[in-house]
């Protein structure tokens, strides 16, 4: 019984590691897109970020 409960918790388990996974992915996209807005486009288009 024991052994059934286990592996009703892996799949439970896997999930929670791939969301995770995607949240980690996601900080990672966000901080370089960050990144990208505050160093090129405020250089590049002023304008732009002031008007926003």
């Amino acid at each position: 019984m024991s052994s059934a409960s286990s592996s009703a918790l892996s799949p439970e388990r896997e999930r929670r590691s791939k969301i995770n996974d995607k949240k980690s992915n996601i900080k990672d996209q966000r901080s370089k897109i960050n990144s990208l807005i505050h160093g090129d486009v405020s250089r590049e288009l002023p304008a732009v970020v002031t008007r926003l």
